[in-house]
């Protein structure tokens, strides 16, 4: 009897132990479910911000070859106008030198 009993004893807390593993199994499941979709939305958000910032250097690529071509535009005109003043006044390009010290 005292065995028996001793033996229902040992399979209940065998079953407890399984049933204690099983929550523990479950509980890590849980997380790795959770664990997988947080990592599946930070690489949707970095995908999203790797468009954006291609998005802005293809803007700035062509924000710079606008200011190249104005900045070029620009100087021709200058150059241009001083000719003109050229024709109309006797003007002349003269160096200057700046001395830092005096």
């Amino acid at each position: 009897n005292a065995t028996l009993r001793t033996t229902k004893e040992e399979v209940e807390e065998l079953r407890r132990l399984v049933w204690m593993e099983q929550q523990l199994l479950e509980e890590e499941q849980r997380r790795i479910v959770q664990g997988t979709y947080n990592l599946k939305s930070t690489i949707q958000q970095v995908q999203q911000l790797e468009m954006k910032t291609l998005e802005v250097m293809k803007s700035v690529g062509a924000e710079r070859t606008h200011l190249f071509r104005s900045e070029f535009r620009l100087e021709a005109h200058r150059i241009h106008l001083l000719q003109q003043l050229q024709l109309i006044f006797p003007i002349k390009l003269v160096t200057i030198h700046v001395s830092a010290n005096p």
